[in-house]
């Protein structure tokens, strides 16, 4: 599937609280989107909720609700005690993409896979078939690399592994960047370039940004948005920036969940960031040693509006 221009690929990973504000709005974004993809909280319908019913629907509010990825995945965990594999179907039409994409990952989670070569061609065919529920539900093309590391990742017999992805990340000035992204400090400022398109910051601005030791950028005709991202998964900043002035418009939290907590002997595949904006819409795909994700983000104001992970795979 074809790439959309001016992408930026990058190098670099219970249910206490769940009721608390909705999932994931930006950091000084208040507004929740309204559609039944985005940041509102998606009433269960009939036929939606699963076997369990009502408390199904409450788990649903909950997840949804959810101020860390903990709180969620906590909530889907009990969501999941209660669907069985009809109630997992009735899932994945929910309007929320939270929801429905969690919903049909937990159907591939649930095959049982072992060293038969039917066993396999089973699990990739499933694979690929999620992938094209995923671009169905998002309406955008996936980056190329997150969608071949989702259709080739391997379930090994405890802990599925991600994070082949190959790509090669390039030192910048001040920090690492990937192919065809470049930084370079001039007289005090940080100019950033994505392509052929570049914008300047201040110093103090990007510095903020590069906590990581990693960015990843998209530019548009007006804004500039920018990740500071580690090499290990854990939750950053998504920053927009308005490329004439620099000014930042707004700042939103990624959550991007990792469940590694060391152990294990070679080198762990680094954190890998793409961000794509779609209309509306900011989107940030990632990869890292345990778990891939996708987070969307409104590009008025950065509430969120939806938020997938795989999870460890392990049980």
């Amino acid at each position: 599937m074809p790439l959309l221009a001016q992408r930026s690929v990058f190098l670099s990973a219970g249910l206490i609280g769940i009721l608390g504000p909705l999932l994931g709005c930006g950091v000084n974004a208040t507004k929740p989107a309204e559609d039944g993809g985005g940041g509102a909280v998606a009433a269960a319908k009939p036929g939606q909720e699963g076997k369990g019913g009502d408390k199904t629907g409450e788990i649903v509010q909950g997840i949804l609700r959810a101020k860390s990825s903990e709180d969620a995945d906590a909530g889907f965990k009990a969501l999941f005690e209660l669907a069985e594999k009809d109630g997992l179907r009735s899932l994945k039409t929910h309007p929320h993409n939270t929801i429905a994409l969690r919903a049909a990952w937990e159907e591939v989670r649930r095959t049982k896979v072992d060293k038969d070569p039917k066993s396999a061609e089973l699990h990739s065919r499933q694979l690929s078939r999620f992938v094209g529920f995923v671009e169905g539900r998002l309406h955008v093309d996936l980056p190329e690399w997150w969608e071949k590391e989702m259709e080739g990742s391997e379930p090994a017999w405890q802990a599925r592994v991600y994070g082949k992805t190959g790509i090669r990340l390039a030192r910048g000035d001040e920090a690492w960047v990937p192919p065809g992204t470049s930084v370079e400090l001039r007289d005090g400022k940080a100019v950033l370039k994505v392509g052929k398109e570049s914008v300047t910051l201040a110093k103090a601005v990007f510095e903020d940004v590069a906590k990581g030791g990693r960015v990843s950028a998209w530019l548009d005709a007006q804004r500039c948005y920018v990740a500071g991202h580690g090499r290990f998964m854990s939750e950053y900043l998504l920053y927009c920036i308005d490329r004439k002035t620099g000014e930042v418009l707004w700042k939103a939290k990624v959550w991007a969940p990792s469940f590694f907590r060391g152990g294990g002997g070679g080198m762990i595949p680094p954190h890998v960031v793409e961000i794509k904006a779609h209309e509306d819409r900011v989107i940030v795909f990632g990869s890292g040693f345990d778990a891939m994700y996708v987070e969307a983000f409104s590009a008025k104001d950065g509430s969120n509006l939806y938020r997938f992970t795989t999870g460890s795979g392990r049980d």
